[in-house]
């Protein structure tokens, strides 16, 4: 069983819900989630109950949302349970399995940018994208998330603009999918098209970026979880299906 953390306040609480469903669908993934909205009481939905400071919602100097609570999750999450875990965004949906063996043998996983975020001003936030990531439990990997928690504390970057600022130190992210090695850490870089698919056509997650701000993305958000749920096979073979073929793929042209 693959162990999944999102985190939420009350206001995207109904997402994680959702997220919780389409986890239900697969057959090997359980979500857990983190609330960390500043008021006392656990949502009902929520399984941790967690005090992330009021920071996160804040911008960066580009406008981009702080979100510095992740680290901090992550690293609860690891001490309490002393197992890996993926750290996902709420407004993702779990459309299809997710293979256990791609994370052996590595420490930290993250997708870089895919074709429909490679712009200039999306790359100002970062190479990668953190809406989904997985971390091993070990201490090479414990000291990384502290360093990584320090480098957004202050608010000044996002946490996916100071995670993304310290790989590339030693990672190459124009070198391509695998393992790379950061001091005595590996390493690896997934396909954003699987994991992290900001274009909701040929991943196993389906990242639905600007749901809560967009009408048309929140109707067609609604409109596929409802899908998901209650067809789940159905929708794993189409979009597999699609991946294979890529009949309705994103095309920078467009």
């Amino acid at each position: 069983m693959l162990n999944v953390i999102t985190c939420a306040d009350h206001s995207f609480m109904k997402y994680s819900a959702v997220l919780k469903r389409t986890a239900e669908k697969r057959s090997n993934l359980r979500v857990f989630v983190y609330d960390i909205d500043p008021c006392e009481e656990k949502h009902p939905c929520a399984d941790f109950k967690f005090d992330a400071g009021t920071d996160f919602k804040k911008f960066d100097a580009n406008n981009h949302i702080i979100a510095n609570h992740k680290p901090l999750c992550v690293a609860d999450f690891l001490k309490k349970t002393g197992r890996g875990c993926i750290c996902i965004d709420s407004d993702c949906l779990l459309v299809g399995d997710i293979d256990a063996s791609v994370f052996e043998g590595v420490d930290l996983c993250v997708t870089p940018r895919g074709r429909r975020e490679n712009k200039p001003h999306i790359l100002k936030n970062g190479l990668l994208n953190s809406g989904f990531m997985y971390f091993a439990y070990n201490d090479a990997v414990m000291e990384f998330i502290a360093r990584w928690g320090e480098a957004c504390a202050g608010g000044q970057v996002s946490d996916q603009k100071a995670l993304s600022d310290i790989l590339s130190v030693n990672i190459d992210f124009n070198r391509g999918l695998g393992i790379q090695k950061f001091r005595d850490i590996n390493v690896k870089l997934i396909d954003p098209d699987i994991y992290n698919d900001v274009t909701c056509r040929t991943g196993s997650v389906f990242h639905c970026k600007s749901v809560a701000r967009t009408k048309r993305k929140y109707i067609f958000y609604k409109i596929f979880s409802f899908l998901a749920c209650a067809f789940p096979k159905v929708v794993d073979r189409v979009v597999r299906f699609n991946r294979k073929h890529r009949i309705f793929i994103y095309k920078r042209n467009c």
